[in-house]
């Protein structure tokens, strides 16, 4: 019993634990802070005299805009220490038996970040906008474009140094994935071709003969596309089936 007891507390110290532990809690506040977001706030009961609801009232609103900054900036708080904590642990232990997957969590913490500063980005371009539009200021803004560089040139590094890591097929999907956002069609549809021809049985095949019919189509190359549609036509309970 001890002997497990001490097996138990090594494991619960060891760099993996400690970012997994961390990685976790940053999932559980980030779907927190989105929830709180998302949901709007209770309306306190009416005194009879008034019936305008609690929630209209000037003093009301104040407290839920900064509820949701508050949230907004634990959340971006929490991602910023978790990518410090792996990038650090990589630093650490550059090739680890844990190091593939410690850069696969990196590769998605970026992803989040990328995606949080592109919404940053795109509010302060409607607010400019408007006031574009308003006659408020002279030069139109110019529209901000998603960069997941980041991401992407650590999915590459994944797959050039452990390139038979178990959960490579996840990594080439986000690095389509991530090409496809970023508008680089050609380079999506190679990472896409690529998971289909090397992992015939992962569960993002179905969803890769989906993106490159897509891509076929719209370049009017309408046999192709259907060639790649076919694929899903006996998968009727994919989410794509309907699309396609």
């Amino acid at each position: 019993m001890k002997h497990v007891i001490k097996r138990a507390g090594a494991a619960a110290t060891s760099p993996l634990f400690v970012f997994a532990l961390a990685a976790a809690l940053l999932c559980g506040r980030g779907a927190h802070a989105q929830n709180q977001a998302a949901t709007p706030a209770p309306k306190a009961a009416a005194a009879p005299e008034n019936k305008t609801p609690a929630a209209n009232t000037p003093a009301s609103l104040p407290e839920k805009k900064n509820t949701y900054f508050k949230s907004d900036s634990i959340y971006v708080g929490d991602l910023n220490a978790a990518i410090a904590n792996a990038e650090e642990l990589l630093r650490k232990y550059p090739d680890n038996d844990f190091s593939p997957s410690v850069m696969f969590q990196l590769l998605e913490l970026y992803v989040k970040r990328a995606a949080w500063d592109y919404q940053k980005q795109m509010a302060a371009y409607e607010r400019e906008l408007k006031r574009f539009d308003a006659g408020e200021i002279k030069n139109e803004p110019v529209l901000p474009r998603v960069s997941y560089g980041k991401a992407i040139a650590m999915g590459y590094k994944v797959l050039n140094q452990y390139p038979t890591a178990p959960f490579n097929d996840k990594i080439i999907y986000r690095l389509a994935l991530c090409h496809l956002e970023e508008g680089n069609n050609d380079k999506a549809r190679d990472y896409f071709q690529r998971l289909i021809q090397e992992y015939p049985n992962s569960a993002y095949v179905l969803e890769a003969n989906f993106r490159i019919g897509e891509a076929c189509f719209d370049k009017k190359d309408y046999a192709t596309a259907t060639q790649y549609y076919s694929k899903l036509l006996n998968q009727w309970q994919n989410p794509f089936f309907s699309m396609a």
